[in-house]
């Protein structure tokens, strides 16, 4: 395992057009967990969750959190990288000591940030997990391996760890309608790429087909020709 990396803010464009929303993150502590790959579940059948990356640094005022897992005091690091909450072997063994956790077999691939290779994951379980007076049920993979113990971003905001606030919220500056003003003659019409050449991709190994034309109905000829004459002056076809 790795040192901390501090990751400063995000932007990102609101879904209304024309707007632009900055979130501003605290600083954020991710973690790296090396292993070899293993038995996990074919890609037709999960979504991958992925953990993300530790510098080489001091890790003492990396942001963590003392959460309870089945009336167990469990301290986790908070990843707003990760996808999913992770335990590693000794986390878990001090786990199932209070209570005998059963085990199932993972349903979801592991990979750390930037890996090929997915994460050694020993199996999973589903229970609460509480901070204060707010409690998140969550699923929880367990990894092989003792590198410590990751609480995930939805996690995290769900238990109130986590506060993303929006700095600012501003009209974009309508350069669009600047540039339409300066070049109408781009904006008519359809516009045509010139002096390039399009490279289409074929399969050799496929063996090709040839389709008779289809017939068009005679109530819409008169519709097709027009289109076709329409596509032509354009210089579409």
């Amino acid at each position: 395992m790795h040192g901390p990396t501090r990751v400063a803010s995000v932007q990102q464009e609101d879904k209304p057009a024309g707007n632009v929303v900055s979130l501003t993150i605290f600083p954020r502590y991710v973690q790296q967990v090396v292993s070899e790959p293993c038995q996990q579940p074919d890609d037709s059948s999960t979504d991958d969750e992925y953990l993300y990356t530790l510098g080489d640094s001091d890790t003492s005022k990396a942001p963590k959190a003392r959460v309870q897992v089945n009336d167990t005091d469990v301290d986790m690091l908070i990843d707003t990288g990760a996808s999913t909450d992770i335990f590693d072997e000794n986390t878990f063994k001090k786990i199932n000591h209070a209570c005998n956790l059963k085990l199932h077999p993972p349903t979801k691939r592991i990979f750390a940030y930037g890996a090929e290779s997915q994460l050694t994951v020993i199996g999973q379980f589903t229970t609460n997990i509480k901070f204060e007076k707010r409690s998140v049920r969550s699923t929880i993979h367990i990894l092989q391996g003792n590198h410590g113990s990751l609480l995930s971003y939805r996690t995290a905001c769900d238990l109130g760890l986590v506060d993303v606030k929006i700095k600012q919220v501003r009209d974009c500056p309508q350069v669009c309608d600047e540039l339409v003003q300066q070049y109408p003659h781009l904006f008519n019409g359809i516009g045509k790429l010139k002096h390039a050449e399009v490279k289409l991709h074929i399969d050799e190994n496929v063996r090709p087909v040839a389709q008779s034309a289809r017939r068009i109905p005679f109530h819409v000829r008169k519709q097709v020709k027009d289109e076709l004459n329409n596509l032509e002056q354009q210089g579409i076809i």
